[in-house]
C-alpha cells in the first residue's frame, strides 16, 4: 500500500452481513496506540452471509429480512432497558450485548457503510436507511452509471473501486461470438462511471478493494482521469473525501500544521505519468 502512496487506511472485516465497527489507521507497523487514528469510525454492513455456517439466510429476502429484524430487535431493546431503568419493578430484560452495540450505532448515528455488488442492491440497502432513518454510506459496484438517474436522486456517498472488467477476447470469432453485448458495454462503460457520477454531483472516494491486483489502481484511475474525471477530483478522492468520510479531517487529508505530515513525492503528475518516490 505505501508502494501505491497509501498512508492512512480504513480498515475493517470484509465478510459477513454485520461486520463490526471500523478504525482508521497510519499504514506503518507499531502497536494501537502508535497507529490507530479513529476507533469506532463506521459499522460496514452487506446482504452477504460470507464464511457464516448457518444455513439463513440462503437468498436475497432473507437477508434484508434478517438485517430489518437486528435493526427492530436492537430498538425494542434499547426501549426494554430504558424503561426497566426507570422502573425497576418491570420483569428484568435479557442482556444481549450485539443488540446493544447495534442500539448504540442507531442512537448515535454512526455512519453504516454497506457493501454492493450492483446499482440494485444500492437501491435495496437505501430503502433500509430510509425505513430506519440511519446514516449509509455506501461501497459502490462500479455500475452506477446503468441507473446514473436514480443514484443521483439518491444523492449517495460512494467508496469507489477502480476495479474494471477485463478486456474481453475477441482474437477469433468463435471466441467474439460468446462475448456478450452487455459485456462489451461495461468493459467500455466502466472507466466512465467516476466521471459519470461526478456529473451528476454524487460526492465519492476511491479504494483498491476489489482489484485482484493493487499494482492496477494508479493505471485505472489514470483510464478515469482519460474517460473525463478531473484531476482535482480524483485528488480530493483520495484526500480530504476520505479523510470527511471517516471524520479524521481534523488529523489527515490536507497537509496543514497541526495534522500528521504524511507526504508523497513523486517524480511528475501522478495523474499521467509520474511515478512515487517517496513516502513519508
Amino acid at each position: 500500500f505505501r508502494k501505491l502512496g497509501f498512508t492512512t487506511a480504513h480498515v475493517n472485516s470484509t465478510d459477513g452481513i454485520m461486520r463490526g465497527l471500523s478504525a482508521v489507521t497510519l499504514m506503518k507497523s507499531g502497536t494501537a496506540n502508535d497507529i490507530v487514528i479513529k476507533s469506532d469510525v463506521a459499522e460496514w454492513m452487506s446482504f452477504r452471509k460470507g464464511n457464516s455456517r448457518n444455513a439463513y439466510p440462503s437468498a436475497m429476502m432473507g437477508s434484508i429480512a434478517l438485517i430489518r429484524q437486528a435493526f427492530m430487535d436492537a430498538d425494542w431493546y434499547a426501549k426494554a432497558q430504558k424503561a426497566y431503568s426507570s422502573n425497576p419493578k418491570l420483569k428484568t430484560p435479557e442482556t444481549n450485548l450485539s443488540l446493544a452495540g447495534l442500539g448504540k450505532v442507531i442512537e448515535e448515528k454512526t455512519p453504516i457503510i454497506f457493501e454492493t455488488n450492483n446499482e440494485h442492491t444500492l437501491f435495496r440497502a437505501a430503502k433500509i436507511a430510509q425505513e430506519f432513518n440511519l446514516n449509509f454510506l455506501y461501497v459502490g459496484s462500479g455500475q452506477e452509471y446503468r441507473r446514473l438517474a436514480k443514484v443521483a436522486a439518491l444523492k449517495p456517498t460512494l467508496i469507489l473501486p477502480i476495479a474494471f472488467p477485463a478486456v474481453p477476447d475477441v482474437t477469433s470469432i468463435d471466441r467474439a461470438s460468446d462475448v456478450s453485448l452487455s459485456e462489451l458495454k461495461a468493459w467500455d462503460a466502466a472507466p466512465r462511471n467516476p466521471a459519470a457520477l461526478d456529473s451528476v454531483g454524487v460526492t465519492f472516494s476511491f479504494t483498491t478493494y476489489g482489484l485482484k491486483d493493487k499494482s492496477e489502481f494508479w493505471k485505472n484511475l489514470r483510464k478515469s482521469i482519460e474517460y473525463g474525471l478531473s484531476p482535482d477530483k480524483a485528488l480530493a478522492a483520495l484526500t480530504t473525501v476520505p479523510a470527511q468520510i471517516c471524520g479524521t479531517s481534523q488529523s489527515v487529508g490536507t497537509l496543514e500544521a497541526g495534522k500528521f505530515a504524511n507526504i508523497v513525492v513523486a517524480d511528475g503528475n501522478i495523474f499521467e505519468s509520474g511515478s512515487i518516490q517517496s513516502v513519508f
